[in-house]
């Protein structure tokens, strides 16, 4: 693309698509494999700011393991910075040419933060009874439990330990937010698509993806 658009690359571009494959958990396989595949080989050859500041704190050697593992902490990093009026912390972090240690201290606080929420989150898994034997399972936080940027998180989980399809609902204003998450044998976009024109909007992939709706459309 940047050949067609005449533009010259920054060849740390392709890290940042790795890292963004390995976040969403995409297949890897053709293209995406081949991107991942590129930016592992080459990692220590990058020359990047943004990645210059988490290497401050996380060193890796020429191992895929611990590039591997790197790449988890990158996304565990750059998952928080979600502020008002459309400001994300990460984004500003990865393009701002300034500032760069600043945005880093607010999402390691944010992350912090994050963790001790997600030790309630798998509290509350622990909590709900689900059948062995059942094939899919849904809930919706009726009683506001948890905050609605930790619903793929609990489906994440709950679908990682069952092996089964899992759909989490939660009320946002006027509107109903679901997470899906769900292994290999089920697709989770097609099943969205089945039912879109309850949906305001959907998306993702076949084993992560998410929709808003109406929240008097729950029952359909």
């Amino acid at each position: 693309m940047a050949n067609i658009l005449n533009i010259k690359m920054n060849k740390a571009y392709i890290l940042w698509t790795a890292v963004g494959s390995w976040a969403d958990k995409v297949p890897l396989n053709g293209v995406n494999r081949i991107l991942v595949r590129n930016a592992l080989d080459n990692w220590l050859d990058y020359e990047d700011e943004s990645l210059e500041i988490f290497h401050y704190y996380y060193s890796i050697n020429k191992s895929i393991f611990s590039k591997f593992n790197f790449m988890t902490f990158l996304t565990r990093i750059l998952s928080n910075g979600r502020a008002e009026n459309g400001v994300h912390y990460a984004m500003e972090l990865l393009i701002s040419k300034i500032n760069k240690k600043k945005f880093y201290d607010i999402l390691i606080k944010e992350k912090i933060e994050n963790e001790k929420k997600i030790e309630e989150v798998l509290k509350f898994c622990d909590k709900i009874v689900i059948d062995k034997n059942e094939k899919y399972f849904i809930y919706f936080d009726e009683n506001n439990e948890f905050q609605y940027n930790l619903i793929g998180l609990i489906a994440s989980l709950i679908s990682s330990k069952y092996k089964i399809p899992v759909l989490i609902f939660k009320k946002k204003e006027n509107q109903l937010l679901c997470e899906g998450r769900c292994t290999t044998g089920f697709n989770l976009v097609e099943s969205f698509e089945y039912c879109k024109e309850y949906l305001l909007q959907f998306g993702g992939h076949f084993k992560a993806a998410g929709f808003v709706a109406e929240l008097d459309k729950i029952d359909k």
